[in-house]
């Protein structure tokens, strides 16, 4: 797990790379992790303050034959001009038979503060158009593509064009089920109410400095997050800890 400056695209400059978490050369995920904050909306960022803002490394530890990386960003003079919020993050990955993040999110002032947040992950895929998704069967979503519509998910999520959407109300593990590359890839978690679940697909990709020609066919993003309605609001000193819990197995 690294922090890095990306060679390509400015605006991702200070994010949080978890990248070569393997058990062997056919069990490989590959995923982006930002965290988003505070709540969205037109006075911030389209992906809130965190994800320009350098992290500090806090630590690394090891215990059960797992390793935990600790990383954490804070509220300064920058990030109170446009937000009030007096917030600590600490985002946690745990290394072992699974991947284990965690966003730990600490309110150090003396008023409430309500907030979203998303580890937004990608993961690599052999071809996102073989691509399935399970687990959010039923589920309600905004179709993001079209105008918030709410729409309601029949059978398993698959890709034909850009897809963005928020599942509402969804506690679900969602499987990948990634025939080209003959893995699933499971992302439980705990304490988020909302799945989002994004391509872009090739033309929306043209427009993305940060993507290849073909790359939209090399990932999909499953983001575990409370967003919209179940936006969150922390008293002073009070703390939520969202968790997504990754794990690998072959088709």
């Amino acid at each position: 797990m690294e922090t890095r400056r990306r060679r390509r695209s400015p605006l991702r400059q200070f994010e949080i790379e978890v990248a070569g978490w393997l058990r062997d050369s056919r069990r490989r995920a590959r995923l982006f992790s930002v965290v988003l904050h505070p709540r969205r909306g037109s006075a911030f960022p389209p992906h809130g303050l965190v994800r320009t803002k350098p992290w500090q490394l806090e630590g690394i530890t090891h215990a059960d034959h797992n390793v935990t990386v600790a990383f954490s960003s804070s509220a300064n003079d920058a990030t109170q001009k446009t937000w009030f919020g007096d917030f600590h993050l600490l985002f946690c990955a745990t290394f072992g038979e699974q991947l284990r993040l965690e966003l730990i999110v600490t309110n150090h002032g003396t008023s409430s503060f309500r907030f979203e947040e998303a580890l937004h992950s990608y993961f690599g895929v052999g071809n996102i158009e073989a691509v399935r998704l399970r687990g959010l069967d039923g589920v309600a979503y905004l179709d993001k593509t079209n105008a918030q519509r709410e729409k309601h998910q029949h059978g398993d999520v698959v890709f034909s064009a850009e897809t963005d959407r928020i599942y509402r109300n969804t506690l679900a593990t969602v499987e990948i089920e990634d025939p080209a590359a003959r893995r699933r890839v499971l992302i439980a978690k705990e304490d988020s109410r909302d799945t989002v679940i994004w391509n872009p697909w090739p033309e929306k990709a043209k427009a993305m400095s940060d993507l290849g020609a073909d790359e939209w066919r090399k990932f999909v993003c499953v983001e575990t997050c409370n967003v919209g309605d179940h936006a969150l609001t922390l008293a002073p000193a009070q703390t939520h800890t969202m968790t997504a819990l990754i794990s690998l197995g072959a088709l």
